[in-house]
């Protein structure tokens, strides 16, 4: 299983392409998509530095497969047309994505890809404080989580990018709405037939002959 992690420790504020990855499994490294984002020193967080923009950054860390678990501890003042969150199957150039991010502006947690061509959401309000969002690409559905409950799911098997990301997407016009810490990403295997309970929120319950 391959992983990539982050927990953004720094000596001085760093902007997050040339923060190099820390912790156990850390990564290679950040490429900025858009926009910018920095790793502050005090805090050992990320934070969005552009206000208006999605400020999307990948790890450069190839998972090898497009089936991936991430994931990142997400806390945010909010505020209209801010949406905090992780990437999925992102592409080398991150053109193409599924992103699971917090809609402020709707009140909503929001599964989609880039280009968009599905979106899925769930209304509900954001719960205040650091939450743990995941977003969790298999080969015949995508679903994003909370705090490890499910909030949306989609049945899209679109793009197959090997990368994940965070986004700190800011256009309300104040910078640092948001921050993220603790990234984890990694690869999914699939279960063998005699474990598949294990993972048993992807699969139908399969029925048992007792003697």
């Amino acid at each position: 299983m391959a992983r990539a992690n982050d927990t953004f420790v720094e000596g001085s504020d760093t902007a997050l392409a040339s923060h190099t990855p820390t912790g156990t499994d850390a990564g290679a490294g950040w490429s900025q998509i858009g926009g910018a984002a920095t790793v502050l020193a005090a805090t050992d967080l990320v934070v969005d530095d552009n206000a208006a923009n999605g400020n999307r950054a990948r790890m450069t860390t190839d998972l090898g497969s497009a089936q991936m678990d991430v994931q990142a501890d997400v806390s945010s003042v909010g505020g209209s047309f801010t949406f905090p969150g992780v990437m999925g199957r992102v592409n080398s150039a991150g053109t193409e994505r599924w992103e699971f991010t917090y809609d402020f502006s709707g009140g909503r947690w929001q599964l989609a890809d880039t280009p968009n061509t599905t979106t899925v959401t769930f209304t509900e309000a954001w719960p205040g404080g650091t939450n743990t969002m995941k977003i969790a690409c298999r080969p015949s559905n995508q679903r994003g989580y909370v705090n490890g409950l499910e909030k949306c799911a989609s049945t899209a098997n679109t793009y197959a990018g090997q990368f994940g990301g965070i986004v700190p997407g800011n256009f309300n016009g104040t910078t640092r709405r948001h921050t993220i810490d603790n990234y984890v990403s990694s690869t999914w295997t699939p279960p063998i037939l005699g474990n598949a309970l294990d993972d048993i929120e992807r699969y139908a319950a399969i029925p048992v002959a007792y003697n």
